[in-house]
């Protein structure tokens, strides 16, 4: 099963033998830009602390805790301290086959449950998903095991279509499905050119776009400013490389196109509580 985790617009990879992406993480200190994509993601922390910004809301979650965000969906994750989590994502094409209404629904699960009822649901989802590590505890599965886990799987989207599906909303019409893939070629763009001055005109001309309408249309489907979207990039491979090199701060953001200090500190803030020097103290001290 694969590991890899990208800082970017994230693709679906499919798991040996299996229809969807499964694979345990164990990390510590990573952070994954704002990113979608065209499956429903289940995030199933074990152990440690796991941060997740889904929907303009920003979630600290700790072990034993679940969240499941719906396709298309922005969002960006940071593994705290050694954390170890499940991550699940079902290619939207695999929910529709087999639940025929899934383009006029959506599933609304609430990270913290607030009654009784509510966490004896997620409760239920979370044993299912601990059964399906179970089933894979093995490099290769054999095929009781296959079969088991495909029993597991569509019991869990069973128990999460009875419970907590909702009609859908305005905001995940497909018109914005449609916008969302036009700006694909923009952040892949913009993934392999981060560290350089990029333009408005010249990301404008990559969408086909004119430039004042390009801004307009970044701002509305992503949520920020298309400068506070490169920013998070290269905030992001700032932080692995705090937290992996020796490199001084000041050659980080020169390597990684961070040309304004005074709102990198912001941002960094903002994001992680604290500054890059305590950072790199901090994780120093854990080493020792």
């Amino acid at each position: 099963m694969s590991t890899e985790i990208s800082a970017a617009h994230e693709h679906i990879e499919l798991s040996h033998n299996l229809d969807i992406r499964f694979d345990l993480f164990h990390a510590s200190d990573i952070y994954i830009m704002p990113h979608w994509h065209n499956a429903l993601e289940i995030n199933f922390v074990l152990d440690g602390t796991f941060e997740v910004t889904a929907d303009g809301q920003t979630f600290l979650l700790q072990s034993g805790d679940c969240i499941i965000i719906n396709s298309k969906v922005i969002h960006a994750t940071r593994y705290v301290k050694n954390t170890k989590s499940l991550l699940i994502q079902i290619p939207y094409p695999l929910l529709k086959k087999h639940i025929p209404d899934m383009p006029k629904i959506f599933f609304d699960v609430p990270v913290f449950a607030q009654d009784r009822e509510t966490k004896a649901k997620l409760d239920t989802l979370k044993t299912i998903l601990q059964n399906m590590i179970s089933a894979t505890d093995k490099a290769s599965l054999s095929s009781a095991n296959t079969l088991r886990f495909q029993s597991l799987l569509f019991d869990f989207l069973y128990h999460l279509y009875r419970d907590f599906r909702r009609e859908l909303p305005l905001r995940f019409t497909d018109r914005r499905f449609k916008s969302l893939s036009l700006l694909e070629p923009v952040i892949e763009y913009t993934k392999q050119n981060y560290h350089l001055q990029i333009s408005i005109p010249e990301i404008s001309n990559i969408a086909s776009l004119q430039p004042e309408y390009f801004c307009r249309f970044f701002k509305k489907h992503m949520g920020c400013t298309y400068l506070e979207y490169i920013n998070e990039i290269r905030l992001s491979h700032i932080y692995q490389d705090l937290t992996s090199t020796d490199y001084p701060l000041y050659q980080l953001l020169e390597i990684h196109g961070f040309k304004n200090y005074r709102v990198f500190r912001r941002m960094f803030h903002e994001h992680f509580h604290t500054t890059p020097g305590a950072l790199r103290k901090e994780l120093k001290g854990q080493n020792q």
